[in-house]
């Protein structure tokens, strides 16, 4: 599972509301629902569409006003210790979202942040007790894993869960999952092909392809290979390299 946070120093990949979405505060639209096309700055904690930061970046914008904030135009932060210090400021305020960045930092050992499980899991813990999805997310895989806590398949897909009531997508995909390899869970296609479905009408590419296979097997759903054939494509052009295989 690769790091969920690496692309910027200065941004993290969790929204901070665990229900209504804000807005991005490039183009005023409203955040995605999938949260990996988001991003936040933390020095003023608000947030905005990657795709927006990138036309930004791509832009004729002077170069020294790239590298602000695009909300309170703050310096954005180095990797190290001036994003930690920043960062430091929301955890002192119990802030949800800052709690489950950290934890991420500390799962994998990111931004000078010394590796612990343990750290992860408890930081995860305080986020998931404020209703936070994709802390509950998060705690899932730990538990998946046994990382940082006993394993527990159950934990983990009652996590999952809890996070698909909140709305999380990335959720959707992976109780999909669960629920088609029966782990922590009576297997169950029908549920699998439901949860994954909604995963990939929210854009979620891999369930797209999931969805595909879901289709040609025939699994939890009458067989077709044209429906197969429309989430493949659609996966295809949304850039998944191995849709149908």
């Amino acid at each position: 599972r690769p790091p969920r946070s690496t692309l910027f120093p200065y941004t993290t990949l969790f929204r901070s509301a665990p229900v209504a979405l804000d807005d991005c505060c490039i183009c005023l639209d409203p955040l995605s629902t999938d949260i990996e096309k988001n991003g936040r700055a933390l020095c003023c904690g608000q947030q905005w569409h990657f795709v927006c930061h990138h036309r930004v970046q791509r832009s004729k914008m002077p170069e020294h006003l790239k590298h602000r904030c695009h909300h309170c135009r703050t310096p954005l932060a180095e990797r190290g210790k001036e994003s930690i210090t920043q960062l430091k400021k929301w955890l002192d305020k119990d802030t949800a979202w800052a709690q489950s960045l950290m934890a991420v930092w500390y799962r994998d050992g990111l931004y000078g942040v010394q590796q612990s499980d343990v750290m992860a899991v408890m930081l995860f813990d305080k986020a998931v007790a404020q209703g936070d999805p994709e802390a509950m997310f998060e705690l899932a895989f730990m538990y998946g894993q046994g990382r940082g806590v006993v394993q527990s398949l159950e934990h983990a897909a009652e996590l999952y869960t809890r996070a698909v009531e909140q709305g999380s997508v990335q959720a959707m995909f992976r109780l999909g999952v669960v629920y088609q390899d029966g782990h922590g869970v009576p297997q169950s296609f029908h549920k699998a092909v439901e949860l994954l479905t909604r995963a990939a009408e929210h854009g979620y590419v891999e369930a797209m392809n999931n969805v595909g296979v879901m289709h040609i097997t025939g699994r939890g759903v009458a067989q077709s290979n044209e429906v197969a054939r429309k989430w493949w494509t659609k996966a295809a052009n949304e850039g998944h390299k191995r849709a149908g295989n």
